[in-house]
């Protein structure tokens, strides 16, 4: 509205980006978990168990309300991380650096708190579980975390 100096109203501008975007069929997407762990996976030269385990650690962080507060970014590389960790990798590479733009200290609050998730006993959410244990998926939920 400033740049107009105030000729268009707030809405008036915002229906005209509306049609500018639908006119040039502008796709959008919402940045999710899955999104940015493609990227760090592929950053980390992950093999299939990594896949298959850093899914199944971030699928199950979906069913945990004290994951919301951790921004999606986040959730992915501390996937990888933990992954990476448990499968006996170095947890974190000056590459995974580059492309998170984080370390291993910016992931520890998520790290706790996805130990925490995954590791209560009392939680009834199973199906993932069961899903991950599957030969179909290699069996990673049965391996032993390393956060």
């Amino acid at each position: 509205m400033y740049i107009t100096d105030r000729a268009y109203t707030k809405q008036e501008i915002l229906e005209m980006e509306s049609e500018i975007v639908n006119t040039l069929e502008y796709k959008f997407t919402v940045p999710t978990v899955h999104s940015f762990l493609c990227r760090y996976l592929k950053a980390a030269h992950a093999d299939r168990t990594m896949v298959q385990l850093a899914c199944y650690l971030t699928e199950r962080t979906l069913q945990e309300y004290p994951m919301l507060q951790f921004l999606p970014s986040t959730i992915a590389a501390t996937a990888v991380k933990v992954s990476r960790k448990s499968l006996n990798r170095h947890p974190w590479s000056p590459t995974l650096m580059k492309y998170t733009g984080m370390d291993e200290r910016d992931l520890q609050a998520c790290s706790d708190a996805m130990r925490s998730a995954i590791n209560d006993a009392s939680n009834q959410q199973q199906a993932v579980y069961r899903k991950y244990s599957s030969t179909k998926f290699g069996g990673v939920a049965k391996t032993s975390l390393s956060f």
